[in-house]
């Protein structure tokens, strides 16, 4: 009976050796560094995104937005439908008037007067400037004399640079001459900045579309030919020749660049096709000199960056008041100024960020990430292989707090040096508070370093896994120690 006992307690000592073994075997394949089983795996590490998100949405002492960058933004207030002449019926409310609308129309296409009544006759020439002078819902990119306009307003103030976020397709077909205007703009300002889209590989090709051999002079050219999922294909704007003829120009760079699906908190610097690494729009303004405190080398690894969310948003003005030049409007001198569309139901440039509960203009997002670059102000995060290691520490400990409880009551063979050694260690995890006190310190205190490191060095330590590695591993021992200890006292 007594041998039969003795065997029994051997294994319940031994019971806390085999949950620790199972665990770190669990956290491993949680990370993917072993595989036993794939349907388990992620648990732990993918963790660790949704906590990122929510501790970049609420650090203690968030940074406020940078002073020296403004937004212009084409709003809901700035667009209209062309033509859209109002009538008012009996009861006072207001409809289309169809007619008049369709008079303006016909006047625009043919290029003919229309006649509307016995004494209203519509001339092409007023159709022409009603519609230039309107932006257009859905084709807010088919009427520039505004954005030109803006520009021009925005000059008189000297700025140090004007970063248009806005995809110029190809020309308008109804007022060419302001598409020269502002062709010319740019041509004669290097510190004026254009946007070039992605297209998806299995879209059409269209006619704005050029490869990325023939020039985008910022480009860095590639030694290797490491195949990639991004397109060798750009949208480039409708004055893409002005580029190609003066290799000096290097104003354009890769708008979207965006790594995460839903929630952005991170930004790729550079785009990588077949042949090429193309500066994103951002990474082409930082480097022109224009705007940087320091000279920026951002053609190194990595590429992708995570951005560091300011406290409230650049301040912005409404594209009509730009234009106006109203007198409440802040001087643009020396600023960097954005601009952009806040178009809600109607843009697909509106995007989800940690700080903010709707989605928001994409502009906002390419001001924080330049912000971030000329700062040299972006969040580093620990490598995956940190998390592991302090993951499995956090057992470990554990691991000891809960072993001692139960070895050392037992321990009254000092003859080996493992025995001596095992004892020793075991006692330094015997502490007087408890095993879930102990559990709640180090759980507390990882979270709060994480917190602390974050405010103090913008270094952010990912304690997810730890945490949720910690719970795994408490409960489990805890478990077991209150069957060990019914058995064994």
């Amino acid at each position: 009976m007594g041998r039969s006992n003795s065997i029994i307690n051997k294994l319940i000592f031994s019971g806390y050796k085999v949950i620790y073994a199972a665990l770190i075997a669990l956290i491993l394949n949680d990370f993917r560094i072993i595989n036993v089983n794939e349907d388990f795996q992620g648990f732990i590490a993918d963790a660790g995104d949704e906590a990122y998100e929510f501790v970049v949405a609420n650090r203690f002492f968030p940074q406020a937005s940078d002073q020296d960058i403004q937004i212009v933004l084409v709003d809901e207030d700035s667009v209209g439908n062309f033509p859209q002449f109002m009538i008012r019926n009996d009861k006072g409310d207001k409809t289309p008037n169809k007619k008049l609308n369709a008079a303006y129309l016909e006047a625009l296409r043919t290029g003919e007067p229309v006649k509307y009544s016995e004494t209203k006759t519509i001339s092409p020439k007023k159709a022409k400037r009603l519609y230039c002078e309107t932006l257009h819902r859905g084709e807010v990119s088919k009427s520039r004399k505004p954005i030109v306009d803006a520009v021009n307003r925005i000059l008189e103030d000297k700025p140090k640079a004007i970063v248009i976020d806005i995809l110029l397709g190809g020309k308008s077909a109804f007022c060419p001459e302001y598409d020269d205007d502002l062709e010319n703009i740019i041509k004669n300002h290097n510190n004026i900045f254009t946007v070039a889209g992605i297209n998806p590989k299995d879209s059409n090709t269209s006619e704005i579309e050029q490869s990325i051999d023939q020039y985008l002079h910022t480009a860095i050219k590639k030694q290797d030919r490491a195949k990639t999922t991004l397109s060798e294909k750009l949208e480039y704007p409708f004055f893409k020749q002005t580029y190609k003829n003066d290799p000096k120009l290097n104003t354009i760079g890769v708008g979207g660049g965006i790594v995460d699906s839903s929630v952005i908190t991170q930004a790729q610097l550079w785009m990588e096709s077949d042949r090429y690494l193309i500066p994103a729009l951002a990474t082409v303004v930082a480097q022109s000199g224009c705007c940087s405190k320091e000279n920026i080398d951002l053609s190194q690894r990595p590429f992708i960056k995570n951005i560091n969310w300011r406290e409230g948003r650049p301040g912005h003005q409404n594209i009509n008041a730009v234009i106006m030049g109203s007198p409440t409007l802040p001087s643009y001198k020396d600023k960097i100024v954005f601009f952009g569309t806040n178009l809600p139901g109607h843009s697909q440039d509106r995007l989800h960020v940690p700080t903010e509960d709707d989605a928001i203009p994409g502009v906002y997002v390419q001001a924080n990430i330049l912000d971030n670059i000329i700062n040299s102000d972006f969040i580093d995060r620990n490598p995956e292989w940190v998390s592991v290691c302090l993951t499995i520490l956090i057992v470990t400990l554990l691991f000891f707090a809960f072993d001692s409880q139960t070895i050392l009551p037992h321990a009254c063979n000092y003859n080996s040096l493992y025995r001596k050694i095992s004892v020793s260690l075991h006692r330094l995890f015997h502490f007087d508070i408890g095993e879930a006190d102990f559990f709640l310190f180090i759980e507390i205190g990882a979270i709060l370093f994480s917190l602390a490191v974050l405010e103090l060095f913008n270094y952010y330590i990912d304690m997810s896994g730890p945490v949720l590695g910690g719970i795994a591993s408490f409960s489990f021992f805890s478990i077991y120690n209150y069957f060990s200890n019914k058995y064994l006292f």
